[in-house]
């Protein structure tokens, strides 16, 4: 959960260091300074690798999910994933494609669970992924878009009250169209139109 939202202490900026006590006049020849020039101080790369972090948080919650490290007969268990459900719908905003195609996942796995805030999320989760669709070209041969639309898939199949808007359907059953009859793609589009038809 931390890795995913970027809140793990270890993730955390340092704090300002505070200054050192006075150690008297012996110490000052234990310090070496540098008078010539201002020594480059080293800079703070989180916010350019942050990505990696949240990343590989998907990546374990997904695997763990996959592995059925989840109890979810367990109360304890269903309240610990319930904020992941939030934290997960966040990533499907990243720019970075790795994160995007590890959230979708991870929004594919965490739909299958009894928790109850998949099903007040799904709204805007499905509002998304059409986006997600309409923003890497609007076709299935796309990766991320064959991703996206497994997602959607499972999403129709496992939560029963996941409503489409008939607009939604229209344009995702536009998009799907031309694959139905490409060898690698027809897959993807033949279990989603399952999906629909099993609604």
């Amino acid at each position: 959960h931390t890795l995913i939202n970027s809140s793990s202490a270890f993730l955390q900026k340092d704090k300002e260091a505070k200054p050192l006590r006075d150690m008297g006049p012996e110490a000052a020849g234990a310090f070496k300074v540098e008078m010539k020039r201002k020594a480059e101080s080293s800079g703070d790369f989180y916010e350019s690798n942050a990505h990696k972090f949240i990343g590989f948080g998907l990546e374990l919650f997904v695997k763990a999910f996959t592995a059925q490290k989840f109890d979810f007969a367990d109360p304890t268990i269903l309240s610990r994933l319930s904020p992941l459900v939030k934290v997960i719908g966040n990533t499907l905003y990243a720019k970075n494609d790795n994160v995007l195609s590890w959230g979708l996942r991870a929004m594919t796995a965490i739909c299958k669970t009894p928790v109850p805030a998949v099903t007040s999320a799904m709204p805007v989760v499905l509002e998304q992924i059409i986006k997600v669709i309409k923003q890497h070209g609007g076709t299935i041969s796309v990766e991320i878009n064959q991703v996206a639309v497994k997602s959607l898939t499972n999403i129709i199949r496992h939560v029963k009250t996941a409503e489409v808007k008939e607009s939604q359907l229209k344009y995702v059953l536009e998009v799907i169209t031309p694959d139905l009859e490409e060898h690698d793609t027809q897959g993807i589009a033949f279990d989603l139109l399952r999906a629909i038809i099993s609604r």
